[in-house]
């Protein structure tokens, strides 16, 4: 039998008003997923069911001083728009690729690549950082139309300093 709010016992203390809590039971919510319903020219209604959840993938990783690594980004629930994808670090352009150009942050000039146009046409949006250097130690950002954050890499360059 589930209490009702009115019917729940009279509660003192935070652990009894927690217990007080598990006497009834609540309804459960489940996430619906969201649709856009669009209109034909004859009236006739369809729906377009949006992604109801977005996940950044978060990853650590860490290069020899002087090596390439690669900054993954996997965007391939967004192939069927087009935009752009934007790498940033710590707010720094590090590469923008937009109408399958890709154009290199000043600081990272001719040590950015994509892994292949024919990988980034799949949506593969890493891209490869030549020759690091341990001022490359920072947060990197795979950004989706310059809004939606879609991977976040914390890249460590290892090296040893001389002194």
């Amino acid at each position: 039998m589930a209490w009702r709010k009115s019917e729940a016992p009279a509660v003192e203390s935070e652990d009894e008003q927690s217990d007080a809590e598990t006497w009834r039971e609540r309804p459960k919510r489940v996430q619906q997923p969201r649709r856009i319903y669009t209109y034909d020219q004859l009236g006739q209604s369809t729906f377009q069911q949006l992604p109801s959840l977005h996940i950044v993938q978060t990853l650590n990783v860490q290069v020899e001083y002087g090596e390439s690594v690669i900054l993954p980004c996997n965007g391939s629930v967004y192939l069927e728009e087009e935009g752009s994808v934007q790498w940033e670090a710590m707010g720094e352009d590090v590469a923008i690729v937009q109408g399958g150009e890709l154009r290199q942050g000043d600081k990272f000039e001719g040590r950015v690549q994509l892994l292949s146009e024919e990988k980034f046409r799949e949506g593969n949006w890493s891209v490869i950082l030549q020759h690091t250097t341990l001022s490359d130690t920072d947060i990197y950002e795979c950004i989706w139309q310059g809004r939606k954050t879609i991977s976040t890499v914390w890249l460590t360059v290892m090296g040893e300093l001389e002194g």
